[in-house]
């Protein structure tokens, strides 16, 4: 038996996944980071555009992974199936791409996007 450290992420696909209830998630960025595929611990990544604002249904499930990233299971009677990533290290994105939506969020959002030559905009719609 190997031990924890030694076994690759394809044989312990489910090692830290959690359970919550079915939420939405609101995109924060123009684009999204997901793995298409049944497990989340899948090395194949892709990025796809997505419209800010858009809200996206989660099964509730998420998996940190290896490197700290969190990922949320898209909940496929709605969504294609697969895993996005909220929020993590190594995509060259500094601060979250997805934000859950509270109860009482209602229609209204904020984002933060970085301009190279600015520090940050903040841009709300209601």
């Amino acid at each position: 038996m190997r031990g924890y450290g030694k076994t690759s992420l394809a044989e312990q696909p489910y090692q830290a996944v959690t359970l919550s209830e079915h939420c939405e998630y609101r995109v924060l960025r123009g684009f999204v980071f997901k793995k298409p595929s049944k497990t989340p611990a899948s090395e194949k990544v892709v990025k796809l555009p997505a419209r800010v604002g858009n809200t996206i249904f989660s099964t509730g499930r998420s998996w940190m992974g290896p490197r700290g990233g969190k990922w949320v299971e898209l909940d496929s009677l709605v969504e294609s199936r697969g895993w996005l990533l909220v929020e993590g290290p190594g995509f060259g994105v500094a601060g979250p791409l997805l934000k859950k939506v509270e109860p009482g969020d209602g229609r209204r959002w904020c984002s933060v996007q970085e301009a190279p030559l600015e520090s940050s905009k903040k841009r709300c719609r209601s």
